[in-house]
């Protein structure tokens, strides 16, 4: 084991984890604007496949920003629970979602109406961005008076997207295609440098946005001494 540890330390990767861990102390590394992390909400077509609609979305965004990170809720909560989280699943997805850096909600099903209400909380509402279908637009609900308004009030009216959907969009997608443009400018996915990544944010238990890109055995190597 100690060889093995001697050839780590002495190999190109050993050189490189300690300049990016001397990078890391002295507040040389910071996260890029771009790599933003997208909460993607909506409907499953099977227990464990996401819908259609949400694939596709998945891709777009990804493909239209290749430092962006879109995330599943059912992943995160497998995740979460294989590491031992007893807490219930609404409070699971506000945690994900305080650390989100944008929260997109598909209409598309009964737990997508639940989790519109539960992230139309002032602390969130900011992040969020709403896709709905368009048969529903003018329809006095309590979904368009409540949620949706404060949204549009508060934020942007064009952080509230409509199209048609199809009643077979969730196993088979459709026309969500019409709002990829709309929808990824209010993304907002620019470039440039953001804030400067401290070592401690890189720990699991921070529960931060940073710490979800590093390995838990990774940001504890960072923290150890060197030999």
């Amino acid at each position: 084991m100690l060889k093995y540890s001697l050839l780590l330390a002495n190999s190109a990767v050993g050189k490189r984890l300690r300049q990016f861990k001397l990078a890391l102390l002295e507040g040389h590394i910071f996260l890029a604007k771009s790599r933003a992390l997208i909460f993607l909400c909506g409907a499953n077509h099977t227990p464990s496949t996401p819908s259609k609609r949400r694939e596709l979305i998945k891709c777009a965004a990804e493909t239209w920003s290749p430092d962006a990170r879109v995330i599943y809720a059912e992943g995160i909560f497998r995740e979460l629970s294989s590491l031992g989280a007893k807490s219930n699943v609404l409070d699971q997805e506000t945690l994900i979602s305080a650390i989100a850096d944008r929260i997109i909600i598909i209409l598309e099903g009964n737990s997508a109406f639940a989790e519109l209400g539960a992230f139309a909380h002032k602390t969130l509402r900011d992040k969020l961005i709403v896709i709905n279908d368009s048969q529903y637009e003018n329809s006095e609900s309590f979904i368009n008076l409540g949620p949706l308004k404060a949204i549009k009030e508060e934020i942007s009216e064009k952080n509230v997207l409509w199209y048609p959907m199809s009643p077979s969009g969730v196993v088979y997608g459709d026309g969500i295609g019409a709002v990829f443009a709309d929808l990824m400018a209010r993304l907002n996915l620019t470039s440039g440098r953001g804030a400067m990544i401290s070592v401690y944010d890189c720990l699991p238990s921070k529960h931060s946005k940073t710490s979800l890109y590093f390995a838990p055995v990774v940001s504890q190597r960072f923290l150890a001494n060197d030999s």
